[in-house]
């Protein structure tokens, strides 16, 4: 979070679509139908979660860039937990060392690509995917691991909001796959194909 704190203090930048926050600034009152159905006033993407949480910037903190960048800081120190609750799920189960898990964290809290999502404003879309895609991730290696179909509700969920916040999310639905064919051993199963 050390990392990324300077940008709290930052003002917003020309990269932080101000034509959408002065958008959003002089907006009509917050309707979920405006919100989730097409031709809302969203612009050329489908992003109603990450609109969402703009919109709840506009209502409880009148656009300031202060919280919006401590929001985006506090997303991507989310995000660093669950990369570290993540491997450290497998670490556990596959019995390796439990340093893995501390090391990609760490390394996921400071590579270098995460600079432009956690700084810029508009980053947000790309730290609200990845928030809820490591959410699905972890809640479909728990449903493979204990063998609990509880978990798949969640890992749904989880995925939908993540599409619902960036569609590259999509994209995943064949790591999806693979997770699914992977048998715990490591090796895939051929007749899961």
């Amino acid at each position: 979070m050390g990392l990324f704190w300077p940008s709290i203090t930052a003002e917003l930048l020309y990269l932080d679509d101000v034509p959408m926050v002065g958008a959003l600034q002089y907006g009509s009152e917050f309707s979920l139908a405006d919100l989730f159905l097409p031709g809302g006033g969203q612009g050329l993407y489908y992003r109603p979660v990450t609109i969402a949480t703009y919109t709840l910037d506009r209502l409880f903190f009148n656009l300031s860039p202060t919280w919006m960048h401590l929001e985006n800081v506090l997303l991507h120190l989310g995000n660093v937990l669950l990369v570290w609750g993540l491997s450290r799920t497998l670490v556990v189960f596959l019995g390796l060392s439990s340093r893995v898990p501390l090391w990609a964290g760490l390394m996921f809290a400071a590579h270098p690509l995460a600079t432009e999502s956690v700084n810029w404003v508009s980053g947000r879309t790309d730290l609200l995917a990845c928030f809820f895609l490591l959410s699905s991730t972890w809640c479909l290696v728990l449903f493979r691991i204990r063998q609990q179909r509880r978990w798949l509700l969640p890992c749904g969920l989880f995925l939908l909001l993540s599409v619902l916040s960036k569609e590259v999310s999509l994209a995943f639905l064949p790591g999806i796959l693979l997770l699914l064919m992977v048998r715990l051993d490591g090796r895939v199963a051929r007749t899961t194909l």
